[in-house]
């Protein structure tokens, strides 16, 4: 009995530390070569994202991924993918996006790390969405290496690893690797434990999802060897996400307001304290001045301004930049009602006027006529 005791609190034990709680997303941001006949489009690319975005919800749209082919589906994907029952979200602790592309580029990478799991997921779909495919080399390896490295340094044991490439492998030209990023390659591949779990490819494109779970077993650096969860300090980290949601508007595309009745402001904070202090700048285009309104606690305001059109941006306190600033509206002058109902009343009182005279439909001008006639038949009867 005692031993079938120990051997139930050691599978839980290895339970606990082999169980995935973070996710890492690697995305591809090479641009289609001049030469190539079957470029990726850029809603391609995004609908790779949502799909990632629905594996870890746990509901995939059948309908909406019918030109994917499906491959070695197993663990979470092949329920969330077939069933809809897949859902990991809720035990996730982080999501990690790691661009690649030129050798540089994986130093891009963002960690998402809120009290809530899906404002983890928000973020960094938003992140992932607003990414620029340019580069023109393809350093996939070293993306890899790097993701575990991170995870290291948070003693993240085990991931998950979705990554959105193209079907060409790295394309590294003539650019070599400097001795501290082949290093971390080389530890990668001689630490890391890969379980792929699921493969989806864009019929007829050169663009894959692939899923994998990641093992690390040690890397060099890694001082903490407990297997209990570290806590992610590094300067890539987003704990927060401060957004515009009204006004919402571009240069060329932007709703207008009634100078009377103001401008009503609103943002979205995800992350923030309560108390967080906020400045809300309005600049008009023209003019170049600003007004600004300092709120604090609080996620809207009401701004006065002239007519104009202006740009809104928000600041946090101690937050990183606004994701959305520089929305566009145009402020119109106070509409005189008075004034239009005097003018439009003086023609229509005109128009009735002329109109009388001219077609004497109560008979007035006749009268007169009748009148004048008899005074000069008179006049004349005296002679």
């Amino acid at each position: 009995m005692k031993n079938i005791f120990l051997s139930i609190l050691l599978f839980l034990s290895i339970l606990s530390v082999n169980a995935q709680s973070d996710v890492f997303i690697l995305i591809d941001v090479s641009g289609n070569p001049i030469s190539s006949t079957n470029k990726i489009k850029h809603s391609e690319r995004k609908q790779a994202i949502e799909l990632c975005k629905q594996l870890l919800t746990g509901s995939v749209s059948q309908n909406e991924f019918s030109n994917w082919e499906a491959k070695n589906l197993d663990d979470f994907i092949a329920s969330s993918f077939n069933s809809g029952k897949g859902n990991i979200l809720k035990n996730i602790n982080s999501i990690t996006v790691v661009p690649y592309g030129n050798k540089s580029t994986y130093k891009k990478f963002k960690i998402f790390q809120n009290n809530s799991s899906k404002a983890n997921l928000k973020q960094s779909i938003e992140f992932a969405n607003a990414l620029r495919y340019t580069d023109q080399l393809t350093f996939g390896e070293l993306a890899r290496a790097k993701a575990a490295n991170i995870a290291i340094d948070a003693n993240i044991k085990s991931y998950y690893l979705l990554e959105i490439s193209g079907l060409g492998g790295d394309q590294t030209g003539s650019k070599s690797l400097n001795t501290k990023q082949q290093n971390l390659i080389d530890e990668y591949k001689s630490s890391a434990e890969t379980s792929p779990i699921g493969l989806f490819i864009l019929k007829g494109k050169p663009l894959r999802l692939t899923v994998k779970i990641i093992n690390i077993n040690t890397m060099a650096g890694n001082k903490n060897t407990s297997g209990s969860k570290g806590i992610i300090t590094s300067n890539n980290v987003n704990r927060t996400s401060l957004k515009i949601i009204s006004p919402i508007g571009t240069k060329s595309d932007y709703n207008d307001v009634n100078e009377k009745d103001g401008l009503n402001i609103s943002w979205q904070c995800l992350g923030c304290d309560k108390n967080t202090e906020y400045i809300i700048t309005a600049k008009n285009i023209k003019t170049k001045k600003s007004k600004k309104n300092k709120v604090v606690g609080r996620n809207s305001t009401l701004m006065q301004l002239n007519t104009g059109t202006y740009t809104i941006s928000i600041k946090g306190k101690g937050l990183p930049s606004c994701q959305n600033n520089k929305q566009y509206i145009e402020i119109k002058g106070k509409a005189n009602i008075g004034g239009w109902f005097l003018f439009l009343f003086l023609i229509l009182f005109c128009g009735t006027a002329l109109y009388i005279k001219k077609n004497d439909p109560f008979g007035w001008w006749d009268e007169d006529k009748k009148k004048k006639k008899t005074e000069n038949n008179k006049n004349d009867s005296l002679y």
